[in-house]
């Protein structure tokens, strides 16, 4: 049986309590916007990439469909996004935001950029640092453990 100093160490109870507090920290400076982090950063990368089917934006955003698609009936009920046949396959469903959506994103994006900033600061990070980028590659290689067919270095 592990020790309680094992299990307090544990890797994810740190990154999951980090990932809540981080969460926490950016639905916080989001509320004058109305949005949570979540909502925003499928509207945010729905517009960067849209239209864009239901299977790529769940691989953006490393989320199963059924989440995803839980999700979009949310923004979808708001007004905020529209889901409507391919043009060329009828059988692919594509994502697009409204103008109501659109506008949402613009009137968070300010918000998010002051988060996103004090975050790195937090982290000590200073103008032309890479501690960003040392973080995003960081995420990224704990996100290959779950990554079919990648096996960790």
């Amino acid at each position: 049986m592990a020790s309680p100093l094992e299990v307090r160490d544990c890797l994810c109870l740190h990154t999951r309590r980090a990932a809540r507090l981080v969460t926490q920290f950016y639905d916080d400076a989001l509320r004058p916007s109305g949005l949570h982090i979540t909502q925003f950063l499928l509207l945010a990368t729905i517009r960067e990439a849209e239209p864009i089917a239901h299977q790529p934006l769940a691989d953006i955003l490393g989320m199963d469909r059924t989440t995803l698609t839980r999700n979009l009936a949310l923004l979808g009920r708001d007004g905020l996004a529209v889901i409507a046949r391919g043009r060329d396959d009828k059988r692919e469903n594509l994502i697009r935001l409204t103008p109501a959506g659109r506008r949402a994103v613009e009137r968070a994006m300010p918000h998010w950029q002051h988060a996103q900033g004090q975050i790195l600061d937090r982290l000590g990070s200073v103008p032309n640092s890479t501690t960003g980028p040392q973080i995003l590659t960081l995420l990224d290689r704990i996100g290959l453990l779950a990554a079919p067919g990648q096996t960790s270095a």
